[in-house]
């Protein structure tokens, strides 16, 4: 489940386990979409990551977010009203 960053002590103790079971020399992260997102902005703040692979990644989570808002039901409200304005 992705937590958006809330939850980033669980991806550190995903990579000690990694670490403990596998022993990889070296840690990468791919993500696309939300997912490209979370992967770097885990990546800023985790030294073990070495680099991120990120596809079609949103520039922040306040940008997903509106992106988001409303999309079942209204898919343009998040798009329209709700976006922030360009620069912010």
């Amino acid at each position: 489940m992705a937590t958006y960053g809330w939850l980033s002590e669980t991806n550190a103790r995903h990579l000690d386990a990694l670490e403990t079971s596998e022993h990889p020399r070296h840690l990468f992260a791919l993500g696309e979409s939300m997912r490209a997102g979370i992967a770097l902005q885990s990546a800023a703040v985790e030294p073990r990551v070495e680099a991120v692979v990120a596809e079609a990644s949103f520039a922040s989570l306040r940008e997903a977010s509106y992106d988001y808002a409303g999309l079942r039901r209204y898919p343009w409200l998040g798009k329209t009203w709700l976006a922030p304005e360009p620069g912010r």
